[in-house]
């Protein structure tokens, strides 16, 4: 946290940046930092909670980006890694609200691609819960979400079964989708996901070995 004036900023900087990116950043593509700030600024055109943008910092060094900073102001919600506890700490409001927070999300159309609980967080206002939604450099928008987008990005929720399988319900019931096969759809699409990342990880660990 860097303090400018009265202003308390925040720095992310997103480091190892392997060749082929620093070359398609540099060319093609915008970075994550870029693809963050703007983002952030649609999000908020949104009315969705996010820390404001202030700027998006990319070095280069021969034509490729070298390093690459995304600036915001500080905020102070607080991380929902609670969530990934027993759901016996985990109150059914915190989850109501939550599911609702994503529904808000989903029905703007956005699909966040990395909908964990630490990029989602919270705090307590006037009496209710208010969230907001950081890194989201891999955000993407649509005109309509379908069935498939919304458990694509539910997914990505790393929070312990009970409080998942109760926000899912909530989900399906508050936006009319059946609920006799969301929540299982859900739970399915997270445990194809979890399985797909040990293979793929066990496949980058062992290149990585065989390579050096």
């Amino acid at each position: 946290m860097l303090s400018v004036g009265d202003a308390q900023l925040v720095i992310k900087c997103y480091g190892q940046i392997s060749y082929a990116n620093r070359l398609l950043y540099g060319k093609l593509r915008q970075s994550k930092s870029m693809r963050a700030y703007y983002n952030a600024l649609r999000l908020r055109e949104f009315g969705i909670n996010t820390p404001e943008p202030v700027a998006s910092v990319d070095v280069y060094r021969y034509g490729m980006l070298d390093q690459s900073f995304f600036v915001s102001v500080y905020s102070d919600f607080e991380s929902l890694v609670m969530l990934g506890e027993s759901v016996a700490k985990v109150d059914k409001e915190l989850l109501d609200s939550l599911a609702d927070f994503i529904i808000l999300v989903h029905s703007k159309g956005i699909v966040h691609n990395d909908l964990n609980i630490r990029n989602i967080r919270c705090k307590r206002v006037n009496g209710r819960y208010e969230f907001e939604l950081i890194d989201n450099n891999r955000m993407t928008f649509h005109s309509r979400l379908t069935e498939w987008q919304r458990l694509q990005d539910l997914r990505h929720l790393n929070c312990s079964s009970l409080p998942l399988v109760y926000m899912l319900e909530h989900y399906a019931q508050a936006t009319g989708i059946d609920v006799s096969d969301f929540p299982l759809k859900g739970i399915a699409s997270r445990l194809l996901y979890k399985k797909r990342n040990r293979i793929k990880h066990k496949l980058k660990d062992k290149l990585t070995h065989d390579w050096f």
